[in-house]
């Protein structure tokens, strides 16, 4: 009889799992997870309270299952320790596709998951070093890979780990001098807003507040109509669905986090100052208007193609400053190379946001981006050589 039972039970989160990474959670529903593994509705209620507690169980499936790859980190020196994590990383986020993207949702949905595996992430990385690891070398060393490793684009696991590997241990930019004056104490410019405010844009600003508060699920049309003051056949002679409003509202967030940022880019700054600067900068947009935020995060599940245009247009931009200041020998002629330093470099600042909204404190204090600043140039070199 046990046995059976928990081979309902597996067939239950079997089927979770299958769904909820194709399906994003406010959509999936009991009754497809039941349907899928064969049982009744009534049955799913003997081993799980609703449809939170299964997939809190995967995502502590996900955690358990990363922990014991980490603990077959190998190596005779710290290079080849972190050289072998990268890979394993690399590897489990390869071999582990539907949980990974489970989890993409879930650090954003239930965020202790995050801080956990947090936690576990920078307890490898101290046994690695023998050290305490801070919040900027966690930043530097995992933010990086875990966003490449999401983003799917390098098929090479050993390519994928000798660079970042690299990375991590020499840094990514040449020795720079940062001014932190220059790069903190600026006045904050905003963009001038445009009036008249026509109908489609209200109908935009509208949806942006909703969604930012409520989500994606809990909006539809009506209730975005009604913010702006509208019937809801105005609404339709703009968009022709809430998908398409959400697919226009991701561009438009876009382009007002890209344009505040290059409004307040200083230009007389060095190739790093510039780095830091623009995660100060990203920091400073999401302490003022989370909603973007939260889109743009949820905009991760709801529609996977278009976030990818979202962040595509931050490669581009990256391609465009071109190679100045990063070290020949990391990058050289590869055009290879110099897409995985701009992954390397967009994921720290995305992991930077994901911790400002832990905690506010990477942005209210600058020597955590200033210590990112030395790790940008010297690596965990610097790192490796204080230790005692």
């Amino acid at each position: 009889m046990g046995t059976r039972s928990n081979d309902v039970r597996t067939r239950l989160i079997e089927s979770a799992i299958t769904i909820f990474s194709k399906k994003w959670y406010s959509s999936a529903s009991i009754a497809e997870i039941c349907r899928a593994a064969g049982v009744s509705n009534g049955i799913y209620y003997h081993y799980f309270e609703n449809k939170e507690d299964i997939f809190n169980i995967i995502l502590e499936l996900t955690i358990n299952k990363l922990t014991q790859s980490l603990k077959q980190i190998k190596g005779e020196d710290v290079l080849s320790k972190i050289r072998n994590m990268v890979l394993i990383i690399y590897e489990f986020a390869n071999q582990n596709k539907e949980l990974v993207t489970i989890f993409r949702e879930g650090q954003y949905r239930f965020i202790e998951y995050e801080r956990n595996i947090v936690k576990i992430y920078k307890k490898t990385l101290e046994t690695i070093l023998e050290r305490k690891v801070t919040l900027a070398m966690y930043i530097y060393v995992f933010g990086g890979i875990r966003f490449a490793c999401l983003r799917s684009i390098f098929k090479d696991a050993n390519i994928f780990a000798e660079f970042f590997s690299n990375s991590i241990i020499d840094g990514i930019f040449k020795v720079y001098d940062i001014n932190p004056n220059l790069i903190f104490n600026i006045s904050i410019q905003f963009p001038n807003l445009r009036y008249p405010i026509d109908s489609r844009t209200k109908l935009l600003q509208a949806g942006k507040s909703l969604f930012g508060e409520k989500g994606y699920h809990e909006v539809n049309v009506h209730n975005i109509a009604e913010k702006a003051g509208f019937a809801s056949g105005t609404f339709y002679k703009y968009f022709s669905s809430k998908e398409s409003f959400f697919d226009e509202l991701i561009s438009s967030v876009s382009k007002e986090i890209r344009h505040f940022i290059s409004l307040n880019l200083k230009t007389d700054l060095n190739r790093l100052e510039k780095e830091i600067q623009g995660i100060f900068l990203f920091l400073t947009f999401i302490s003022m208007d989370r909603c973007c935020y939260n889109i743009v995060r949820e905009a991760e599940f709801v529609n996977p193609a278009k976030v990818n245009e979202y962040y595509q247009s931050f490669v581009t931009g990256y391609k465009k400053s071109g190679k100045e200041g990063f070290k020949e020998n990391l990058i050289d002629e590869d055009p290879v190379k110099f897409s995985m330093a701009i992954e390397f470099l967009i994921g720290i600042s995305h992991f930077c946001g994901i911790e400002y909204i832990f905690d506010e404190e990477i942005l209210s204090t600058p020597e955590i981006l200033i210590e990112l600043s030395n790790l940008l140039k010297f690596g965990l070199n610097s790192k490796i050589k204080k230790r005692k």
